[in-house]
């Protein structure tokens, strides 16, 4: 309490608005239960949880380890990878 709303935002490196938005649900209802992220209305994952974890750790690596030239993923060369593997 008492910093600035956008000193918070920078320090915590969240955009302003959505610090404001966080401040004013927590302000009308009083309590951080609503500030917990829910899921979202979107399509549900195809992947579990140990094929995300298997797939998480192959981008995290630069793609060069797996033979390409340069080190950015492309949706193509994650499917490539992950029908090799």
């Amino acid at each position: 309490m008492g910093q600035p709303k956008t000193v918070v935002a920078l320090a915590y490196q969240v955009n302003y608005s959505t610090l404001y938005r966080w401040c004013r649900r927590y302000d009308k209802t009083k309590g951080f239960k609503t500030l917990e992220r829910i899921s979202g209305s979107g399509r549900p994952s195809i992947l579990d949880s140990t094929t995300r974890q298997k797939v998480m750790k192959v981008v995290l690596k630069p793609a060069s380890v797996f033979g390409y030239e340069t080190d950015f993923w492309t949706c193509r060369r994650l499917i490539q990878i992950t029908k090799k593997h």
